[in-house]
């Protein structure tokens, strides 16, 4: 039987993280999932922090020569997705352990899903993480009030059909795809039916250093009138 969930960590770089984010899905309390884990041209010690899950079951590990962005990375995996919901997670983060019991309760009829967030401060030089605050994502989703108030939603559930349908991840805009494209693919997929706000815990977030891109609000601002001539929002 396939699985319901795909959850999917694309990775660049993250060596020092990446075990972690395996492991909370690895420890989830219901084992209908798969793990497709896209290693994107990493430099790092990345391939030989995953070797050891090679042979583990329900882990597929796809290898990149040469870097190509975040949302090429999404689309590869999406093609190799099996379960009827993909389920992202970045390599710098982990999942609770009981994300996808709860998941497999309150899915259903959306395109899309979303919840809460723990958001966890990473210290520069010792890496001990903080609990920062608890983020809730919004309530009633409207693209057109996303776009003007944008800011992470995490976990992002999404319905496999759907995004083969709007196309998947976008990667000719104007920066490639390696930006907002967490943005850019629930305003698409928000076209086709609704994107849900579930009102749990399900997810952990690291904040580090150097996270948040320099000049990113004239860089998102500009991003934003192009995908809103793109979608037609």
């Amino acid at each position: 039987m396939n699985p319901k969930f795909s959850v999917v960590i694309c990775t660049y770089n993250d060596a020092e993280y990446l075990s972690k984010a395996i492991e909370s899905v690895m420890d989830q309390t219901r084992s209908i999932w798969e793990l497709i884990i896209v290693n994107d041209g990493s430099t790092d010690d990345t391939a030989k922090i995953l070797e050891p899950f090679k042979e583990k079951p329900n882990v597929h590990i796809l290898s990149l020569v040469v870097n190509q962005g975040k949302s090429t990375c999404l689309n590869i995996a999406l093609q190799a997705a099996k379960g009827r919901w993909l389920v992202e997670l970045d390599s710098d983060d982990w999942l609770p352990k009981k994300t996808l019991e709860i998941l497999n309760e309150l899915v259903e009829n959306g395109v899309a899903y979303y919840g809460n967030y723990a958001e966890w401060r990473e210290h520069y030089r010792s890496k001990e993480l903080t609990l920062s605050k608890i983020v809730k994502g919004m309530s009633d989703f409207n693209v057109k009030s996303y776009l003007e108030n944008a800011y992470p939603l995490a976990p992002r559930i999404y319905r496999v059909d759907t995004l083969r349908k709007v196309g998947g991840w976008h990667t000719n805009d104007i920066y490639q795809g390696r930006l907002y494209e967490d943005v850019y693919i629930l305003c698409a997929v928000s076209k086709h039916g609704k994107v849900v706000h579930l009102d749990e815990l399900l997810y952990h977030r690291r904040l580090r250093r150097g996270s948040v891109t320099a000049g990113q609000k004239d860089m998102f601002e500009k991003w934003r009138e192009w995908v809103k001539e793109e979608l037609s929002i």
